[in-house]
């Protein structure tokens, strides 16, 4: 039988990552959906996403990049048993200009797939 991550689309996982430890740069929220797809991993902008707040294109490129990283060094990680065949859709992304680096969105990518592990199980 062939088992695929994720075995439906899981939508709207939300992460927030904002640990209290008073340093900055370590400040990012996401919003993204996993979709079924064909074998492997896919990322990609939804051509309605949202930066709210800020609007630094070439910090938020590289913040998006470093997210996608954070996704897939996640499901390396974490899918075993099962083809990894999702196309991870970014729907909304927030930054601080002072308090996010690309650390902090590697950081969310792998939350997020910790979320979206999450949900399935619950299901």
């Amino acid at each position: 039988m062939d088992r695929r991550f994720p075995p439906h689309p899981v939508r709207g996982v939300r992460v927030r990552h904002s640990p209290q430890t008073g340093g900055t740069c370590v400040f990012a929220d996401v919003t993204v959906d996993f979709e079924p797809a064909s074998p492997g991993f896919a990322f990609t902008v939804a051509e309605d996403v949202r930066y709210p707040g800020y609007n630094n294109p070439e910090a938020l490129s590289g913040y998006r990049a470093a997210l996608a990283e954070g996704l897939s060094d996640a499901l390396a990680d974490r899918v075993t048993g099962a083809v990894v065949a999702v196309t991870v859709v970014l729907r909304i992304l927030v930054a601080h200009k002072v308090d996010s680096s690309e650390r902090s969105f590697r950081t969310a990518g792998h939350l997020a797939v910790h979320v979206a592990f999450d949900r399935i199980e619950s299901q």
